[in-house]
Parts: C-alpha cells; sequence; structure tokens
C-alpha cells in the first residue's frame, strides 16, 4: 500500500513512474533503442496529448480510441513507427493523420524539422497546446490526409501515423528520390509497420515489425494498384 501511494501522491509523480514503466515494460522489450526516441519517451507528457477526460488512459498498451474512427497509436507502436523513420537533424519530414500530435513530438525529438498534417481540426488544436513547449518548431496544416502537403515538399521522410489499406501514390510522389515513407500498411487482415521508397510503376517496400491500428480516413485501397514487397528478416 505504501508503494502505491508513493506513486501517485501527485499527479506529477504518477506521470513520470508511469512513463518509466511506458519504457521499461513495452517500448524497450520491443526492439526500440534509438537513444534519442527512449529519452523523449521518458520525458513527454503522454497524457497531454490526450483530452482531458481520456488523461487517464495515457500509459496503457493499447490504442486510445479519440471518436469518429480515430486512436491515439499504442506506445510501441508509434516508437517503432517513428524509430523506423530514422530521422536525422535537419531532415524534412511530414507527419499525416498527426492527431494530437504525440508522434509528431518524439519525431521531432531526432531534430528533424516538421510539417504536421491533420484533417480534424480539434485534434489538430490539442497537437498545437501540447507541442507549443516539447516541439514549438513544428508547422501545423489542416487538410485532406490523402493530399499530402506537396506545396510545403519534397520531403525526406513522410510518416502516415496510421494505417492505410494500400501505399499511397499521391503521398510518395512528395518524397525526394532518396526519401522513405513509413506507415502501417494493412493487407488481408495483416497489419505491419512498412518503409516504402517510389519506384517506376510502383512502390518498393520493406516489412519491419507487425502492427495493427486504426485505417486513416481517405485510405481506400486504389484499384489497379501494384506492389513490389521484399521481408526483411
Amino acid at each position: 500500500m505504501a508503494s502505491s501511494q508513493t506513486l501517485i501522491s501527485t499527479p506529477l509523480a504518477g506521470a513520470e513512474a508511469a512513463r518509466l514503466n511506458m519504457v521499461n515494460g513495452q517500448i524497450r522489450p520491443n526492439r526500440v533503442n534509438d537513444p534519442r526516441l527512449i529519452e523523449a519517451l521518458r520525458h513527454l507528457p503522454r497524457e497531454q496529448f490526450l483530452p482531458s477526460q481520456l488523461a487517464d488512459q495515457a500509459y496503457v498498451d493499447r490504442d486510445i480510441k479519440l471518436g469518429a474512427g480515430r486512436v491515439m497509436m499504442a506506445p510501441m507502436s508509434v516508437a517503432r513507427l517513428v524509430q523506423a523513420c530514422a530521422a536525422r537533424p535537419g531532415e524534412h519530414c511530414l507527419v499525416v493523420g498527426a492527431g494530437t500530435g504525440y508522434g509528431t513530438a518524439l519525431l521531432a525529438a531526432t531534430g528533424a524539422e516538421i510539417i504536421a498534417l491533420e484533417s480534424d481540426p480539434a485534434l489538430a488544436e490539442i497537437g498545437r497546446a501540447a507541442c507549443a513547449s516539447c516541439a514549438p518548431g513544428v508547422q501545423w496544416q489542416i487538410g485532406d490526409l490523402a493530399a499530402g502537403s506537396g506545396g510545403h515538399g519534397p520531403f525526406d521522410v513522410i510518416m502516415i501515423e496510421g494505417a492505410v489499406s494500400a501505399l499511397p501514390r499521391g503521398l510518395a510522389a512528395q518524397l525526394k528520390p532518396t526519401g522513405r515513407m513509413i506507415c502501417v500498411l494493412i493487407e488481408g487482415g495483416i497489419g505491419r509497420i512498412v518503409m516504402a521508397e517510389a519506384r517506376a510503376g510502383g512502390i518498393a517496400h520493406v516489412v519491419l515489425y507487425d502492427c495493427m491500428t486504426a485505417i486513416l480516413p481517405g485510405f481506400a485501397a486504389p484499384s489497379g494498384f501494384s506492389f513490389q514487397a521484399n521481408t526483411r528478416p
């Protein structure tokens, strides 16, 4: 009982303990080891990236439903997504489906320059407010997720913070020639985090991790689209 009182005696102490438990219990055991990302996960207040009525769910090991089919991705899932971006300081990155901004803030911790694209103004408002202190350099944009942000491209990295049922050609066209797109691709009911690059006649992608999450608005599979897939061991 004394131990429980110590952990929840103040909201700050409880949140700090929850973040440490999240990193040690959900993140490190699952091949997330980028030191920049681990540091950000330990210090970013995930609860501030949620509506107040959901803040007590911030550190659960599952997606958190935000309404209208949108979710905040589970800690392990978003950490793997950000790590797969392998963003370097100064790289130009687009986050598609930035939601309430948690994945965006984690990516910003790499030193990358970020455009955060979100279609839901209410979610974006939470994200703007939460990022104001921890990732003030992020530029927020409201718009159609599938349309991307061509006016701000081309990008070194496009991170789609959610699932798609087909790799989006329009977004891939906004990458630099050496750019990469990271997302959760769901095919045949199986979801995986993939790294994709534009190629003549389609998009080549490499499978990185298993992952399931909600499909983002506007990302239904187009007909007649081809894939070239390689699975990383």
